[in-house]
């Protein structure tokens, strides 16, 4: 929690299935909400699944990236990443 602090604010179940789930950004999607207020969910490249290149808002506003977010290693990294 400590290396991305949006963890301390999501429940212990969610954060450990959100850990486990690390090496599968895919699979995260369900708890984009629980650890950003304003992602409901983003859109991978279609050729390559761990490319992040649209993020999407609840209220269906979607944004591109200037600069892809590649979903890979430690998923705190990427998610800052996604902050920045």
């Amino acid at each position: 929690r400590a290396a991305f602090p949006r963890f301390y604010f999501v429940s212990d179940p969610n954060l450990l299935e959100i850990l486990s789930q690390g090496s599968n950004p895919v699979a995260i999607q369900p708890h984009l909400q629980s650890v950003f207020d304003s992602i409901e969910n983003v859109t991978f490249a279609r050729n390559d699944k761990t490319k992040i290149d649209i993020i999407s808002s609840n209220d269906g506003q979607s944004i591109p990236l200037n600069k892809p977010v590649k979903a890979e290693g430690n998923i705190e990294d990427w998610l800052n990443a996604l902050l920045r």
